[in-house]
């Protein structure tokens, strides 16, 4: 949710308060809560992707040395 969005639901937040209307103020604040909570989760799992990758890519690298060094040892037999 960015901060435009989040500005409305706090908008309607206060409206729904000043109506006296509880329940739509719980709705409003709680939207704006699970969006952030699903934005740090979103994050987190982006991170731990891009760590998996970055783990995959040095595997392949250390894999290719050793292919190389192994080829290179048998070329000097």
């Amino acid at each position: 949710m960015n901060n435009g969005n989040q500005n409305f639901f706090l908008l309607l937040a206060a409206i729904a308060s000043t109506l006296g209307q509880k329940h739509l103020y719980n709705l409003f604040t709680t939207t704006i809560h699970d969006c952030n909570i699903s934005r740090y989760f979103l994050k987190k799992i982006y991170s731990i992707k891009l760590l998996q990758q970055q783990q995959l890519q040095q595997q392949q690298q250390q894999q290719q040395q050793q292919r190389t060094l192994i080829t290179n040892h048998q070329s000097l037999l």
